[in-house]
């Protein structure tokens, strides 16, 4: 789960797609996602971390843009996407919040960003391992609105396709098992 360390700064729009892929800008308008292991500049890697390692992933563009932000596991179809307006020089991070172990196997990041004439992208692959280290206690065992995070919707995601045992702290809807709808409201609740 993924907690905002600095809130995604203005709006949150809900769009179909911005960007199918990387897209060479023309102003010099540039977006850039990392994390506190590497990852730094276009397409680097993001380093890899053990379950009680400290990780937080970066996002800074260069001008003021919507971006939309997907979160998944590395070679699948992203998992948990949301959109957001960054502003221009800001850096915006996020880290997770639940159980590491939740989060063993490798992830990619992918950032698309539009201003109102360009288009780019970056993505960054990290992994978290687990051999031989400590697991780490679950953040909390409720799941709010005002507590939620793109993660948590990511892991509804899971456990509606069968790939996580299903946990019913995600059937948010109270309609006794875990969905995308689930998911979905989950996810709207992270980007509020």
């Amino acid at each position: 789960m993924w907690r905002r360390i600095v809130p995604v700064l203005g709006a949150v729009l809900m769009c179909a797609g911005l960007v199918a892929g990387p897209v060479a800008a023309q102003s010099g308008f540039t977006v850039d996602v990392w994390t506190n292991k590497g990852g730094a500049g276009t397409g680097a890697s993001g380093g890899s971390f053990g379950v009680n390692d400290e990780l937080i992933v970066y996002i800074r563009a260069s001008h003021d843009c919507m971006a939309s932000i997907t979160i998944g596991t590395a070679g699948e179809q992203p998992g948990t996407r949301y959109d957001a307006q960054l502003r221009g020089g800001e850096t915006v991070a996020m880290a997770p919040t639940d159980a590491a172990v939740d989060l063993v196997g490798t992830w990619q990041v992918t950032v698309d960003a539009c201003t109102m004439t360009d288009c780019i992208s970056d993505s960054m692959v990290f992994t978290v391992g687990a051999s031989g280290q400590a697991v780490l206690p679950t953040a909390s065992t409720t799941l709010t609105a005002d507590a939620a995070t793109a993660l948590d919707a990511l892991k509804a995601l899971k456990m509606a396709q069968g790939a996580l045992a299903v946990d019913l702290t995600y059937d948010v809807d109270g309609n006794g098992s875990v969905t995308a709808d689930d998911a979905q409201l989950i996810l709207k609740w992270a980007v509020q």
